[in-house]
């Protein structure tokens, strides 16, 4: 069974904490803390009144600050073939047919990191191959489609993908 994970992110007061855990174990993967910029300048505080207040803009900022990390983690390819193999992993108990799509998903995953025309101008970074990993995952046309298909991708979507938080998980411990 592929493991699973869940990013949770809290927008406080003074800064925003991002946490991936398994889900299986409990296990504390990954965590980061991006303060808010303004709020540390004094910005839009008025302590003798107790007034406190956030800008809009410091949430947004501060989740671009974790993408430019992102995009700061140069993958080669070998390291991006690694990547999908963890993603999309194979089992020495898994029959002929389940590995041969299992590898032809693989390929598709990688034909997207290195060819998909949106992502050309993106450098090999973390941050392309996440995107690479929400391009497949959203997109890929499924093996057994039926007529709720799309209702299905709806409610993954809404209800967290576990492939890009996978994908996100690696990216930050393995980089």
């Amino acid at each position: 069974m592929a493991e699973s994970y869940v990013i949770g992110v809290d927008f406080g007061s003074d800064s925003v904490r991002a946490l991936i855990v398994n889900t299986e174990t409990g296990e504390n993967v990954g965590q980061g803390v991006a303060c808010y910029p303004r709020w540390k300048a004094g910005l839009y505080q008025h302590p003798e009144h107790s007034i406190f207040r956030q800008h809009p803009l410091d949430y947004l900022e501060s989740l671009e600050t974790e993408f430019g990390k992102m995009k700061m983690k140069k993958l080669d390819v070998d390291k991006v073939h690694k990547f999908v193999k963890m993603l999309l992993p194979i089992s020495e108990k898994d029959g002929d047919r389940k590995v041969a799509n299992i590898q032809e998903m693989r390929n598709e995953l990688m034909m997207r990191y290195l060819n998909a025309p949106d992502l050309q101008v993106l450098e090999p970074s973390a941050y392309r191959f996440v995107n690479a990993v929400s391009d497949f995952s959203t997109h890929r046309k499924p093996s057994r489609g039926s007529e709720y298909y799309q209702e299905n991708m709806f409610m993954k979507v809404v209800d967290g993908d576990e492939l890009i938080d996978k994908a996100y998980a690696i990216c930050d411990a393995e980089v």
